[in-house]
């Protein structure tokens, strides 16, 4: 391993540390294992349907809505829009910053330990929510694992690049990214995303429900109905809308690295005459 390898992962493995000793992933963690829990007693104690396929339904509505949609959001802004004025105020960004490692390089390594964290507290999630919901009650639930977790994992994986890549830049241009990011997270993706036409394909919401939604309708009793419901949504094939999520990750992650790269921060001077 490089030296600058090495010292990546060193900053990575710090940033992981510092993140998992605050309370944050923990509550976040414990937020998603709540949605389990609402699956879990929404099946158990909820009237059984006349169609068992209801089920499938019910199950993609609170992935949708829960996960995708809320905790997909919340949690990558929550790990990204403050790496580096958390450290800033914490006092630890200048010894960060006199490491042998570049700027850009440092907040790389910290947006990739962010990004991994935030990757497992969504998959975990989803994958307690999934096992929750079949134990809820008895017989089929019209959810499959390759038909419907998988594709809902992969857009909440996608979700965390690409999100994560757009909080961390605005985290780093402003004091009050985390108020911006929750304008623009829960006002202007939830809103605009669902507004026909033109309009909705701005939002990256759009394009991670064309993934999540993909294959929600292979192997269905009503397959033709539900294709038809998607429709509405004006879905777009999920390689297309992950190859569009993973461009603008990198182009977010690119204005990120430009911008540490010139912005001087307080006590980095000093520390460089010194």
């Amino acid at each position: 391993m490089s030296r600058r390898a090495g010292a990546m992962l060193a900053v990575a493995e710090l940033e992981l540390r510092r993140m998992l000793g605050g309370p944050r992933p923990w509550i976040l963690a414990a937020l998603a294992l709540a949605v389990a829990a609402l699956g879990f007693v929404v099946r158990r104690f909820a009237p059984a349907p006349d169609d068992p396929a209801a089920w499938g339904f019910l199950y993609v509505l609170l992935l949708t809505f829960l996960f995708l949609q809320t905790l997909g959001i919340l949690v990558p802004l929550l790990h990204t829009s403050g790496l580096v004025r958390d450290d800033l105020e914490d006092g630890t960004l200048v010894y960060l910053f006199t490491r042998p490692l570049e700027k850009p390089l440092v907040l790389l390594a910290k947006l990739l330990a962010a990004g991994g964290l935030s990757a497992a507290i969504l998959t975990g999630g989803m994958l307690a929510f999934h096992v929750a919901f079949a134990l809820g009650g008895g017989g089929e639930t019209g959810a499959g694992v390759a038909t419907h977790l998988l594709p809902f994992v992969a857009a909440a994986v996608l979700g965390v690049a690409g999100y994560g890549a757009l909080f961390a830049f605005v985290g780093l241009l402003t004091r009050r990214g985390l108020v911006l990011g929750i304008v623009y997270g829960f006002v202007s993706e939830l809103v605009l995303a669902n507004i026909p036409a033109v309009v909705r394909q701005l939002t990256l919401m759009h394009y991670l429900r064309s993934v999540a939604l993909s294959r929600v309708a292979d192997g269905l009793a009503h397959e033709e109905e539900v294709r038809e419901l998607l429709g509405v949504l004006e879905l777009v094939p999920a390689g297309q809308a992950a190859l569009t999520v993973l461009v603008v990750a990198a182009v977010g992650v690119a204005l990120s690295l430009a911008a540490v790269s010139r912005i001087e921060f307080a006590g980095e001077q000093q520390v460089e005459g010194d």
